[in-house]
Parts: C-alpha cells; structure tokens; sequence
C-alpha cells in the first residue's frame, strides 16, 4: 500500500535481486516499459491482456527457474 509499481519493483529487487517479478500495468507506453525493465522487471504485461500474455510470462518463469508449472 502506498507504492507505485515501479516502487514496489525497487523495494523487492533491493529484498531479493533474484526475484521473478512481472509488471502488469494498464500503462504500456515504451518509456513505462523500459523503466520496468531497467529496474529489473522479469516480464511486462499490458491491461486488458490475454490469457496467452500470462502464459507467456509464466513459460518465461519455468525457463528462468527451472520450475515447472502445475497444468491444470
């Protein structure tokens, strides 16, 4: 509470600089993506999105940790 995203963004990449975060953002101009991404961001999804958007980044995640996904 309280905090912007990229904020929040800050705070956990200072916490665990290995975090998977995904930014979901109703705002997808280049600029608020880039800054995501600079800031650390692992994925960026823009509102209103598709399933497969979410997909994508979850298959992003597997990919990065080595975790698989529960398919149900």
């Amino acid at each position: 509470p309280g905090l912007d995203g990229m904020s929040a963004l800050q705070k956990i990449r200072a916490a665990d600089p290995k975090a998977f975060v995904a930014i979901v953002s109703g705002t997808g101009s280049v600029d608020n993506v880039r800054r995501a991404l600079e800031f650390g961001a692992s994925g960026f999804v823009v509102k209103p999105y598709k399933p497969q958007r979410i997909l994508d980044v979850l298959e992003r995640y597997s990919q990065l940790t080595g975790k698989t996904l529960a398919k149900h």
